[in-house]
């Protein structure tokens, strides 16, 4: 490890770094503090240093050679940056706290062509053929979130709507699944508008009035609205839920919809109007709100007869009514122009932490939702109850009462000749950390070939990683050189760190880079200190 302080030190040999403010004029840096985000600078005429933040700062022109000092370093042995800076700073930040940046992830994503592969196939399988489920496996540190990430960003590119949820014990709890609805149905991302969260199930209900075909494909302008739902149920494109939210959608907007007019809003007070839109996403959505039947009778009053408004409960055997309720949703996103549905699910080793009987219906929503995302019930049979099929009524149970004991788990669309194709427009992806309840459960729930363990990242790839983190800290910081001899030496530590398991993960691999340069930067004195310590942990 020698090289790596012979060659820390030259690079930091040079004159202490010049540098102007917009308001204290020129100085000279004399430490940094912070990380590197604050800087204590002698300015040009006071008397002390002074402490600023380090994005005030900008590189002063280099003083000429013969005016004293030492020269820098010649350009050719700089190791120089190709990034923006604001993009590389954010980027940094987060490998400082070890999480997974969000912007740029192909830039610093190594090892993972593989997995890359197989979500490209798994989501031209869901835009030209069916629904598909698969589950990732994969120690702590390995890069599942980033993974999921990365395919919700293919995802976006290729049209669809994605959404990720993050399980828990609590909030977002599988043994739940209004409340993992919930959360689903809040963190939609759309195609057209990748970077805004939260914007729900609006912007899909305004695009599907806009749409030509789409109300028709939900049987929302038929002349049936006054039938039994039991009797609907049956019609091509019907859905419990969907089609009277559509319906009464439809009446409470002026937007233009498919055939072209503009449909008079009610004859009521604009606030009223604009109440009823509110309590009726606020149901559909999974928020809480007044009662169904309150919604139904407000709806009534005001457009008339648009279908009845069933209840969404927040009750643990109703796993198959959401499974049908975000398969419908796929469907949707499908007949209004996107690809489908991208449901993505990280941290589902929870499900080891719950209590026996939310393990149970934990179970229930893991095998119901695979069902309706691939439209195929798990062929696994449950050893606890020799079923043939996991996904059977008898194993994993039927809520709701009346007419939603009978909905299917999977939202068939029998779209006209002319029209899309709007079944099997789902994909679900779940990340967990192995542990053996948790397999166990995830095997009932997805077949064996759909079923992926991550890969150990090999020595190449952390060589790879441990470049492409410094080309971002060289591009954050273009005014502090570099040295390009200290990146293949720092990788020479990383594998030292990784064969002594000091580092045992990608996370922690990317942490120490970025920790290790900002003392090279800020506190040069203090590299070869860390270096030492270092040796000393891999020799004891």
């Amino acid at each position: 490890m020698s090289d790596i302080m012979t060659t820390a030190a030259r690079s930091t040999s040079v004159p202490r770094e010049r540098v102007r403010h917009p308001l204290h004029g020129a100085g000279e840096v004399r430490a940094w503090r912070r990380g590197g985000r604050d800087a204590v600078v002698a300015f040009d005429g006071r008397a002390l240093p002074i402490e600023v933040p380090a994005r005030e700062l900008s590189a002063e022109t280099p003083r000429d050679e013969g005016a004293g000092g030492s020269s820098p370093p010649a350009e050719s042995a700089r190791f120089r940056g190709t990034r923006e800076r604001e993009l590389a700073m954010r980027s940094l930040e987060a490998m400082r706290l070890g999480v997974v940046p969000s912007a740029d992830l192909s830039a610093y994503t190594v090892g993972r062509q593989a997995e890359l592969d197989l979500v490209d196939a798994d989501l031209a399988r869901v835009a030209t053929q069916r629904g598909c489920v698969r589950a990732w496996f994969g120690d702590y540190g390995t890069g599942k979130t980033h993974l999921l990430e990365m395919i919700q960003q293919r995802a976006l590119s290729q049209g669809f709507l994605t959404t990720e949820v993050t399980l828990d014990q609590e909030e977002t709890s599988p043994a739940h699944p209004k409340r993992v609805y919930r959360s689903l149905v809040r963190g939609l991302r759309y195609p057209d508008r990748p970077f805004e969260e939260g914007a729900g199930l609006e912007p899909l209900f305004d695009r599907a009035l806009a749409t030509d075909g789409a109300l028709e494909a939900f049987a929302v302008q038929r002349p049936a609205l006054d039938r039994p739902a039991r009797l609907r149920l049956a019609e091509p494109g019907f859905h419990l839920y969907l089609t009277p939210a559509l319906s009464a959608w439809q009446a409470l907007s002026s937007q233009p919809h498919a055939a072209g007019q503009a449909p008079a809003p009610p004859a009521e007070p604009p606030a009223r109007v604009r109440r009823s839109r509110d309590l009726l996403m606020d149901w559909l959505e999974g928020l809480p709100t007044v009662s169904n039947q309150d919604i139904d009778r407000e709806l009534g009053s005001l457009v008339g007869r648009a279908g009845r408004i069933y209840s969404l409960l927040d009750y643990r055997p109703w796993s198959r009514i959401f499974g049908y309720l975000v398969s419908g949703i796929a469907a949707l996103a499908r007949a209004a122009g996107y690809q489908g549905l991208v449901v993505l699910f990280d941290e589902a080793e929870f499900y080891s932490l719950l209590s026996r009987a939310n393990r149970e219906f934990a179970r229930h929503l893991f095998i119901a939702w695979s069902e309706a995302a691939s439209g195929d019930r798990p062929a696994t049979a449950s050893p606890a109850s020799g079923s043939e099929f996991a996904g059977s009524d008898e194993e994993i149970g039927v809520g709701g009462y009346g007419i939603m004991r009978e909905l299917p788990a999977h939202f068939d669309v029998i779209a006209s000749a002319a029209g899309p194709a709007l079944s099997g427009t789902f994909y679900l992806g779940l990340a967990m950390t192995p542990n053996p309840s948790g397999e166990a459960v995830i095997a009932q729930a997805v077949p064996e070939p759909q079923r992926h363990a991550l890969a150990a990242l090999s020595a190449d790839d952390y060589q790879r990683l441990c470049e492409r983190v410094c080309d971002f800290y060289a591009s954050a910081w273009p005014d502090w050189t570099l040295q390009a001899a200290i990146v293949p030496a720092l990788s020479r530590v990383v594998s030292e760190l990784l064969r002594s398991r000091y580092i045992e993960n990608p996370r922690q691999a990317m942490k120490f880079i970025v920790e290790f340069l900002d003392i090279a930067r800020s506190q040069p004195e203090g590299v070869a200190p860390m270096v030492r310590k270092i040796q000393s942990s891999l020799l004891f």
